[in-house]
C-alpha cells in the first residue's frame, strides 16, 4: 500500500482528507492577502497557483482515483490537465468546473509566455482579483463537498 494514500486503513485516510482541506484554506488565504495589500496582479497569479496547488493536493489525497483513470500520481501536469483530471475524477461539480476554467483563462492571460512579447503588462484591477477570488471560492466549495462525501463514506465503511 502507498504511504499516506486514502487506501490505507484506519484513521490515516481521514487525516489525509483533513490535511487536504486545511491546505485548500491556506492557499486561498494567501491569495486573499494579496488583495488586502493592493497587489492585484500578484493576487490573480496566486489564485492560479492556489488552484494548481489544491488540485495537486487532491491527486495525492486520492491516488486510487487518479490511477483508476489510467494516470500516474507523480506525472507532471499543466493547470489545464489538472482541471481535466479533476473533472474525470468527479471532484468538481458543474459550478466548480466553470470556476476552475475561469481561473485557468485568467491565469493564462498573465502567464509570462503570453506577456513577454507585449509592450504593456495587463492591468489587473481589484474587480478582476475579486472575480478570481469568487471563482476560487466556487472551486473550494465544490472540492469541500467532494471531501465531505468522501469523509462520510470513509466513516460509514468503518462501522
Amino acid at each position: 500500500m502507498e504511504t499516506g494514500s486514502t487506501l490505507m486503513p484506519g484513521n490515516r485516510r481521514l487525516v489525509r482528507m483533513k490535511t487536504a482541506s486545511k491546505l485548500i484554506d491556506k492557499y486561498s488565504e494567501e491569495a486573499e492577502k494579496c488583495g488586502k495589500s493592493n497587489a492585484f496582479f500578484a493576487g490573480c497569479v496566486m489564485v492560479g497557483a492556489a488552484l494548481e496547488g489544491i488540485l495537486l493536493i487532491m491527486t495525492r489525497a486520492f491516488p486510487h482515483q487518479v490511477r483508476y483513470r489510467g494516470h500516474r500520481v507523480s506525472e507532471r501536469r499543466t493547470l489545464g490537465q489538472l482541471i481535466h483530471l479533476a473533472e474525470e475524477c468527479g471532484w468538481l461539480d458543474d459550478l466548480g468546473r466553470g470556476h476552475s476554467r475561469s481561473i485557468l483563462d485568467a491565469r493564462n492571460q498573465l502567464h509570462p509566455d503570453r506577456i513577454a512579447g507585449r509592450k504593456k503588462i495587463p492591468r489587473i484591477t481589484r474587480d478582476d482579483l475579486d472575480d478570481r477570488l469568487i471563482d476560487l471560492w466556487g472551486v473550494r466549495r465544490s472540492l469541500r463537498r467532494f471531501l465531505l462525501m468522501a469523509m462520510v463514506r470513509s466513516a460509514t465503511r468503518k462501522r
